[in-house]
């Protein structure tokens, strides 16, 4: 029996300390509101007080959450290096401590809802759960007491005088306040949980390519790096296969970093528009998404290169991602993805300022956090990621925030990753229509697609950014990075297993012994 309580004084006293915090911040926010100690509170200022002790808890929790998770990120390396909290707490800003705060916040307002559940039904209402006489007789018969303590003695056996509330409705009360505070956070986690549904499981009834068939567009005189690390996030992620379409130049390079890269080097400076055509209509039927821009360059014959993709893939229907010269070709003429809503672009700071402006949008003018739905409603489709702090993702009529704990290491090359992974789920959501999403009763629409497939590939991307800094601190490289692509993943969506789609039964059984003893032979 010892054994199954091994463990419990560190959650026991982060337990108590919260509820400690959420029922003292509640009581001090209710009597601020009350004219009296003898006042009954209205269900409104119940409400109130409950979300005012929220954000009470939030204040004292997120900092112990962090640096929760600041100790799980150094666990990848050697024990006896991992930091003391104390140590955290040194080597921390304040600040960077409460990163992460505005999620906790938000499930923490569930506490308004709870309260609220909880007294209502204290007080006598039914949710046709007990008949309306009785639950009426015992409301008026209940007050809301003065003290904490004398309060909960009174929901059971009541005082001065009055009855309380009953054991039953008592149960019954705290039990549905539970229901409405866990229901209050269910859309925070229901977006992992649907971004989920995007991801093939890995199964052995698949074959090669359909977990994903993922094209880079990019690679040029100049730059060989970054369409390797947005490729190699694909494969690293779990894509099946990715292609590299660049010019000559560097692909040759991009051969010597990796045999599981498939790199087409046609984008040569002497064809023409037609020509380029031709190379793109030669390798687009075998993917299922298109990522334009990492290592494009600027030289003319590579942004005609890029303006073709988007072009034939818009054609196609697929989904593609824009990022780095990708979006100077859209800066330049905003026509050329205006009202595609399977594209995806992903600006860092200075890029993001420059595609404002291609809108005719003053930055000033408006508050940083409306810009980016801005930008997607004046392209009519695209979704944006405004990538920063916390990364921003819009379509323009439904946004989402990212604000999963990352690095403040800032090394070249992590919007890549960004970019290769947003490609992957995308590649994943377009497999979701074609097969999944057919069967599924609430099936997730494209509109959404561009949304959660950002959205997840922000997580990964962060998360891969904090474990690689947590071991390789300033000298932190993206190559790293890559590295950590799995963990990551595995850290936001849980691990996986494979499906086993072997017979089941008797006649399972014995092929499985079977292949036991042939395999001890």
């Amino acid at each position: 029996m010892a054994g199954l309580y091994k463990g419990v004084t560190s959650p026991m006293l982060g337990v108590a300390l919260m509820n400690a915090s959420v029922f003292t911040s509640y009581k001090l926010a209710m009597n601020a509101m009350l004219s009296s100690p003898d006042a009954e509170p209205t269900l409104t200022q119940i409400t109130a007080a409950g979300a005012a002790s929220g954000v009470f808890t939030s204040v004292i929790t997120t900092p112990i959450e962090r640096l929760k998770i600041l100790q799980q990120a150094s666990s990848v390396g050697a024990r006896s290096a991992q930091p003391t909290v104390v140590a955290l707490v040194r080597s921390h800003s304040l600040r960077s401590l409460y990163r992460g705060w505005s999620a906790t916040l938000l499930r923490d307002f569930g506490y308004g809802p709870y309260f609220l559940v909880y007294e209502y039904v204290a007080r006598g209402g039914n949710f046709g759960l007990f008949s309306s006489g009785a639950a009426g007789e015992e409301g008026k018969r209940r007050r809301v007491k003065a003290d904490l303590v004398d309060e909960v003695e009174n929901e059971v056996h009541g005082s001065d005088g009055q009855e309380g509330a009953g054991a039953v409705r008592v149960l019954v009360a705290g039990g549905l306040a539970g229901i409405a505070g866990w229901g209050f956070t269910v859309p925070v986690n229901m977006t992992i949980a649907r971004c989920k549904r995007l991801i093939p499981p890995l199964s052995p009834e698949l074959h090669k390519g359909q977990a994903g068939r993922i094209g880079v567009v990019g690679g040029s005189k100049d730059y060989s790096g970054a369409p390797y690390f947005a490729s190699m996030t694909t494969l690293r992620l779990g894509a099946d296969l990715a292609h590299v379409i660049c010019e000559p130049a560097a692909g040759n390079i991009i051969k010597t970093y990796s045999p599981d890269l498939i790199v087409h080097t046609d984008l040569n400076e002497n064809l023409d528009e037609e020509q380029m055509a031709d190379v793109f209509k030669g390798v687009l039927p075998r993917l299922h998404t298109l990522v334009i821009g990492p290592g494009l360059g600027r030289d003319k014959h590579m942004q005609l290169a890029a303006r073709t993709a988007i072009r034939l893939a818009r054609e196609n229907d697929l989904y593609i991602v824009l990022d780095a010269d990708g979006l100077f070709l859209v800066q330049n003429d905003p026509s050329v993805v205006r009202g595609y809503k399977r594209a995806v672009l992903t600006p860092n700071v200075v890029e993001f300022g420059r595609l404002a402006e291609a809108c005719n949008l003053d930055p000033k003018s408006m508050e940083p956090s409306e810009l980016a739905s801005a930008i997607a409603q004046h392209l009519q489709g695209p979704t944006i990621v405004q990538k920063g702090r916390e990364d921003r993702i819009t379509n323009g009529h439904e946004t989402l925030v990212s604000d999963v704990t990352g690095s403040s290491r800032r090394c070249g090359g992590q919007g890549d990753v960004l970019s290769g992974a947003v490609g992957t789920f995308l590649a994943w959501g377009k497999n979701y229509e074609e097969r999944e999403g057919k069967d599924e009763e609430d099936p997730i629409k494209p509109d959404e697609i561009t949304l959660l497939a950002a959205y997840a590939a922000s997580s990964v991307t962060r998360t891969a950014s904090r474990l690689t800094f947590a071991q390789h601190k300033r000298a932190m490289q993206t190559g790293e990075m890559l590295g950590f692509v799995g963990q990551a993943f595995e850290e936001v969506f849980g691990s996986e297993e494979v499906v086993d789609q072997g017979l089941g039964g008797a006649e399972g059984l014995v092929g499985k012994v079977v292949g036991a003893i042939k395999g001890s032979l």
